[in-house]
Order: structure tokens, then sequence, then C-alpha cells
């Protein structure tokens, strides 16, 4: 709904709910819809010039935005952002196209049969980058438009990360996975890769974790550093850092977050993992674990995660927060632990000045009154909107 709602407000030129979807509800900005369009294509073509200069659409700039743009002074103004030349939209547009290619197993003619996954190819690509495979096509393979693959070494996620390789040049997976890409890299007589993987895990590895520990978290800075004399070593020189009041397993994920920029979440561990972000100073972390508790909120807890969103400033969550408030009103303004939470936000009001206005009536008058669009809506925001003046005259309080 949030993607649909971006793209439709490029279109429309509606500046402040631009930036109200990229800002505050994190709405990726280089989305695409069914014809392939991104918001800045939108904007562009609809000669919306506010929504080019003030939001950062630009990342990924492809030859239809700017050939596509309304005005000449867009044009200019895409100009400006010095993120496009020739060279730049050719070699995005093919690497684009060999990303898609490989993603959507279009006009693929061979088919790869593993673990009752079925991974599509084409015969042509993979003879081009791999005479391994091209070998094999040529002999063994010969015909054959499905091949069963049984060796039990082999995963799914390993092939498609070698598949990657050949189509991309580039390979990512799961750190768990390296041993077994390596030793498909190797069946395959991908020399070079084997290199590039060897090079970047082992050589360089012991310079990585420190680069990596005190690059993303100043906290591990401070203590590498050894400011305050935390740090022992061991008989070969190493730096031991003791920790407390945290688990290997928690302390597995967050390492997998300073490695590779993200880790796997659930409902159990999400909250001692964002505790654990926020007291090593990793604020991506932390938004990561705001995204997957947004996944959870229901009626028995939105409450709480409304005042644990506030704990940790984390301004996204606390609106999703309110935001579910808003469309499930009949039931949560009957809970006393949100009357509560209402009181104290009007004493918060006390301290600064008597003019300011509830925080939490605030985010929530501000949803139920967002984005009406028929008479019937307004006739439902009238009604949570009186539930709310009801609640506020039994509380004695004015918002």
């Amino acid at each position: 709904m949030d993607r649909h709602e971006l793209l439709l407000s490029c279109r429309k030129g509606d500046l402040e709910k631009v930036q109200y979807l990229v800002e505050q509800k994190e709405v990726e900005i280089n989305i695409r819809d069914n014809w392939d369009s991104t918001p800045l294509y939108y904007a562009c073509l609809c000669g919306h010039r506010s929504i080019v200069r003030n939001v950062k659409l630009i990342p990924l700039m492809e030859k239809g935005v700017y050939t596509g743009a309304l005005t000449n002074d867009i044009r200019n103004l895409l100009k400006s952002f010095n993120v496009i030349s020739t060279k730049t939209i050719r070699r995005d547009l093919y690497e684009e196209f060999l990303r898609r290619l490989l993603e959507t197993g279009v006009y693929a003619d061979v088919y790869f049969h593993l673990n009752g996954e079925e991974i599509p190819a084409h015969k042509s690509i993979l003879s081009a980058r791999c005479p391994y495979f091209a070998t094999l096509f040529r002999n063994r393979w010969l015909g054959r438009q499905n091949i069963k693959l049984k060796h039990y070494l082999i995963q799914p996620s390993t092939l498609k990360s070698i598949l990657q390789y050949l189509y991309t040049g580039r390979l990512e997976t799961h750190i768990d996975d390296i041993d077994d890409c390596i030793r498909l890299a190797k069946q395959c007589k991908l020399y070079e890769l084997i290199e590039e993987i060897t090079e970047k895990t082992q050589e360089r590895f012991i310079f990585w974790w420190l680069a990596f520990f005190c690059g993303r978290s100043d906290y591990f800075k401070a203590q590498l550093s050894d400011h305050f004399g935390e740090t022992d070593t061991d008989d070969n020189s190493i730096q031991v850092v003791a920790l407390h009041s945290i688990t290997a397993d928690i302390f597995t994920r967050v390492m997998y977050y300073i490695y590779q920029d993200y880790c796997e979440l659930t409902e159990d561990t999400v909250y001692d993992v964002l505790c654990a972000a926020d007291l090593y100073l990793l604020p991506g972390l932390k938004r990561q674990c705001a995204n997957c508790i947004s996944k959870y909120i229901d009626d028995s807890n939105v409450l709480s995660i409304l005042m644990l969103s506030r704990l940790y400033s984390l301004q996204r969550l606390e609106d999703q927060c309110a935001e579910f408030i808003a469309n499930n009103l009949e039931k949560i303004i009957l809970l006393t632990e949100f009357a509560e939470i209402v009181k104290k936000d009007a004493k918060e009001v006390k301290k600064r000045q008597e003019t300011d206005s509830i925080d939490i009536i605030d985010e929530i008058r501000f949803h139920i009154t967002s984005f009406i669009q028929s008479y019937s809506d307004v006739e439902e925001a009238n009604e949570k909107l009186k539930k709310i003046d009801d609640l506020l005259e039994t509380l004695d309080l004015e918002g």
C-alpha cells in the first residue's frame, strides 16, 4: 500500500506526502511498478520539479527518466546531480538486463533441479562464461533441458550464488555458505572466483575484524583502543574483550550485522538484539530490529511496543504504533494502559508550554485524518475523533 501511495504521490506532485513516506515510513525510493517505472520517472514525467529537487530519488537513474522529463528545467536539474552519463547508462542497463534475466528466468533454455527446487538458466551465458559448463552442454548434457543434480554437497543457495557470479560478475552469499561456494567453484573450475573468495575471507581476516568492529561501532572503537583499560591479551598477543549481560547467540547476530549489514531476527530474539544494538551504538541494526518488531504489532502488545520505541528513539516504529492504534481505536481506547500513556504525555506538556498538545493524541489524529478519500471515510474519522475527545474529557485533559 505504501509503495502504491509513493508512486501515486509522485504523479500528483504531493511533496509533503512523498517526504512523509520516504522519511517517516522509510519506503524504498527506487521501487518499480508493473510498468517498470520508478517514483523519479513519474515525478519527472509529470513535471513536479519540487519533488525531484527536495526528495533524493536519485541513486538509480535510468535513461527514460531524463528523456521523459516534462521540461528542460527538470532535465537541467537532473544533470546537476552528476549521476548520468552515456557510459553509466549503458553499464547500468546491461548489468540490470543480466540481473533480471537470471532473476526472472525469462527465455530460459535449461533448468537445474536440486533438492526439489527448479533453477532456470541460459545455456549461452553459462557456456560463454564457464568452459566447464560449455563442455557439459556439448557432451553429457547435450540436448537436455532439465538437469537433475543429486550431489549431497550442492545446495540451491550455493548454485544460485555461482550463477549470480557467472551472470553479473558478483557473488553475494551468506557467510555460512562460503565453503560450499568454494567447493562448487572448484568443481566448475572457476579459479579466479576461488582466489577472490580466499583473498577476502582468509588473508585479510585478521585486519577485517578490527576494521569492521571499530569502523562500525564507536563502542568497540573505544573498547579496542583500550581507553578504559578493559581489554586483555592472550598468549598470542591478541586482544581479549570481556562482554557482559549478553548471550553468545545474541552477540553472534550482532557480529553478522557488523560483517554483512544484516542478521536474522525472530520474535524471540529481536528485543535482545535491539538492546545490544543500542548498547553497542549500532543505529542501523536498531532500525532493522524496529522493522522486524513492526511485523508483530497487534492489540495485545501495541502499547508496550510504543513505549519501547520511545525508549530507544525509534521514531518510525512509534509512528507505526500510532497508525495501528488509529486503525483499531475502538479496542485500544478502552485499555487502562492507553489512558495512562495519554496522562503521561499530558504531564510532559505541562513541563513545556500550555499551548503544546499531547503527543500520542496528535499522532493518532494525524493518522485518522490522513488519506481520507470518501464520505464514508469522513464519517468514520469523525466518530473516532469524537471517541478521543470523550476520553480527554473523561480524563479532564485538553488536547
